[in-house]
């Protein structure tokens, strides 16, 4: 016959349960920062800031309704659309710059 297994107490912390009930430290509150208007970078690279503009650019562009609709040759297509438009970008700052 097998031995039972030994008992294990497990070390949980319980003050924030203790504020259920009235006593114990309050739960810490959590802040949250917005995010910018604008992408970072997004006025320098010329492609739309936010991502739903991208993936509504992006859609538009492969003639997908929406991600979810969409074949896998549109999302295949939809990596290739944001590519082309930083490929262009970066032609013409290297014509610019020379």
């Amino acid at each position: 016959m097998a031995e039972p297994e030994a008992f294990v107490p497990l070390n949980a912390e319980v003050a924030p349960q203790l504020a259920l009930f009235g006593g114990g430290p309050r739960p810490p509150v959590k802040t949250t920062v917005a995010p910018p208007a604008v992408a970072p970078g997004a006025r320098t690279t010329g492609l739309p800031a936010p991502h739903r503009e991208i993936n509504t650019w992006c859609n538009r562009e492969v003639g997908a309704n929406t991600v979810r609709e969409a074949t896998i040759d549109q999302l295949e297509r939809s990596i290739e659309v944001p590519q082309a438009k930083l490929d262009e970008i970066a032609r013409r700052r290297a014509k610019r710059a020379s």
